[in-house]
Parts: C-alpha cells; sequence; structure tokens
C-alpha cells in the first residue's frame, strides 16, 4: 500500500480524496494557488506546497512544479482527480518514469481512449454494442457523402478528440453535410488543436446510459452498474441518477456485462466509464470511455455502498478486486 500520495486538484475533489487517504492512513500531500490557500481542506493534509500564481496553467496544470514538489515531498503515488491532469498522458507518463504511481489507468489506456474514433475502433473488435460509424474523415467531399450514405442519415459528426458535445453536430441530408463538417472541424480546431472529425448514426432522443467499471493489475473487471444521465442540455449532463427510470435490471444487468467482457477482454487496469446511447428500439451503441473518475462517482457510490477512490487506490496499489453487488 502507498505510504504517501500527492493529491494534485482542488476543490471538492481534493477534500474528497484527502478524506479517503485519511481514512486509509496514508500520508497526504495537498497543493494549492494562492487564490486556494485558505481553503479549509488543506488542514487535513500533512503537507501543503504553494503553486505560485493564479491560472490554472501557472497552478494545478503546471505538470514542471507539480512533479518537483513529488521530488521533494517524496511521494509514492499521485491522484489526479478529474479534470485538469487527470487524463494527461504525458504526465502520467513523467510521473511512471520517476517510479511514481499515477493513480489511474496505465498511460496506454488515457493515449487511446483519448481519441473517440479510436475508442470505437478497438471496442468494435471486442463485441462491444457498437452503432454504425466512419473512420476520420478525408478531404474528398465526394467520398464524405459516400460514407455518410453508407451510415444512412441522420449522422452526427463529431471531433475526435472533442468532450463536452463540443462540435457535435447533426446532419439530416446530404445538401448539409459538407457545410456541416467544415463547421465542426473548425470547432474542433480551435476548442482541441485537432480539426479530426468522424461520422457516426445519430440516434434521436436516446437515453445516454453510462456503466461505471473498476478493474485491477491482473486483469479482473467489474462492473458497478448504471448511472443514467439523459437529461442534458447542449450535450452537458445536468441529472446523473441510478437505477435508470424505466429500464429493466434484467436489461441492465444483460449490457452490463456485456461492457465488462469486453473490458475485461482489452486489459483495462483501474476505475473508468464507459458510456452508451439506448436508442428507442432498446439496442446500445457505445459512446465513449472516460478513463478517470468521474464527478458522478457519488451517485455510483450510494447505490454500490464503495468509496471509489479507495477502490481506485487499492488497484493502483495491485490489490486484487472484491466482488461487490448492488444495495437494496
Amino acid at each position: 500500500m502507498f505510504k504517501k500520495i500527492l493529491v494534485a486538484n482542488r476543490g471538492a475533489i481534493a477534500a474528497r480524496i484527502i478524506r479517503t487517504l485519511k481514512n486509509m492512513n496514508i500520508a497526504v500531500v495537498a497543493i494549492y494557488s494562492e487564490a486556494d490557500q485558505h481553503l479549509p481542506y488543506l488542514k487535513l493534509a500533512d503537507e501543503t506546497y504553494e503553486l505560485k500564481g493564479s491560472i490554472a496553467k501557472d497552478t494545478y496544470l503546471n505538470q514542471d512544479r507539480i512533479i518537483e514538489i513529488v521530488k521533494m515531498s517524496g511521494v509514492d503515488g499521485v491522484h489526479p482527480g478529474y479534470g485538469f491532469l487527470a487524463e494527461n498522458s504525458e504526465f502520467s507518463k513523467r510521473l511512471e518514469e520517476m517510479g511514481v504511481k499515477f493513480i489511474g489507468p496505465s498511460t496506454k489506456w488515457i493515449n487511446l481512449m483519448a481519441d473517440k474514433n479510436q475508442a470505437r475502433q478497438i471496442m468494435a473488435n471486442y463485441s462491444m454494442p457498437l452503432g454504425k460509424g466512419s473512420s476520420i474523415l478525408p478531404d474528398d467531399e465526394e467520398e464524405v457523402k459516400k460514407i455518410a450514405a453508407e451510415i444512412g442519415y441522420p449522422v452526427l459528426v463529431k471531433p475526435a478528440n472533442g468532450g463536452g458535445g463540443i462540435g457535435m453536430l447533426p446532419v439530416y441530408e446530404e445538401s448539409k453535410l459538407i457545410s456541416t463538417v467544415e463547421r465542426a472541424k473548425n470547432t474542433s480546431e480551435k476548442y482541441f488543436s485537432d480539426s479530426n472529425v468522424y461520422l457516426e448514426s445519430y440516434f434521436e432522443d436516446p437515453r445516454h446510459i453510462e456503466f461505471q467499471i473498476l478493474a485491477d493489475a491482473e486483469g479482473n473487471v467489474i462492473h458497478l452498474y448504471e448511472r443514467d444521465c439523459s437529461i442534458q442540455r447542449r450535450h452537458q449532463k445536468i441529472i446523473e441518477e441510478s437505477p435508470a427510470p424505466n429500464i429493466s435490471f434484467k436489461e441492465i444487468e444483460k449490457i452490463g456485462e456485456q461492457v465488462q467482457q469486453s473490458i475485461q477482454q482489452i486489459g483495462y487496469d483501474n476505475v473508468g466509464t464507459v458510456e452508451l446511447l439506448r436508442g428507442k428500439d432498446g439496442n446500445y451503441s457505445f459512446l465513449e470511455m472516460n478513463t478517470r473518475l468521474q464527478v458522478e462517482h457519488a451517485v455510483t457510490e450510494e447505490i454500490i455502498g464503495i468509496d471509489l477512490v479507495k477502490a481506485q487506490i487499492e488497484s493502483a496499489a495491485k490489490i486484487p478486486l472484491r466482488q461487490t453487488s448492488r444495495q437494496n
């Protein structure tokens, strides 16, 4: 087990992680910006270090300064929380090269799942339910039209390295396809510094169901059931609930087992969330996989009755999974 862990985050998630670390008798190193120096959770830490500056790139995104603190404090693990550096493969790789454990999935999985189109292609090889889609769209407009026709309208144009629903645009007819693809490319380049986009079948009025996954270093995987995040505004989740309303437990168990088997086959090794769309016909399609603890992890904790942060840390420490089940 870890002796000392640095929490590379702030606010609610930093406080959340620190509570678990204290319960596990693991020493805590906290970092803070000038603006955060009076936040109450810092008093719970065994050591605190200041990040000079007031904006994210100088503080919680400043890899060089955080790694300097890692060296000074002598920690053997870093928990990134969510946001900031939680899915930054460069950061996790730098820690690994120092012999310090990044508490999350291995760098390989952060890289592979960051590209949504690449993630779809991987999952297609491992029995994950998947709607029709394309690879990265070429520049040839006629070829793009041909690809869309093969998928069937309506289609959804999506940034390959996007997130938060930014740049996702539906297309209902061929006459609007090329102009919409160009709009999506421009948006993707602006927000993600990557203009690559691809096409998926567009699910109208879908349910958005995500499965919490927990895996260990030995290849064991369990799913911790579903969260329904269908209530959204501009592709941003507003409400997360579990169990998913008006979907039978039998159906959830069936699709959950399928997701679990797929993730086990690829060799994933820590906490993750598999997001799926459920069409009106009851069919599911893989959307993406998030390689981090999510903001909404507490919904699952209430249903399952386990501490997901603790489970993450135990998995990172190569402690095998213990089976769990939904509470009554």
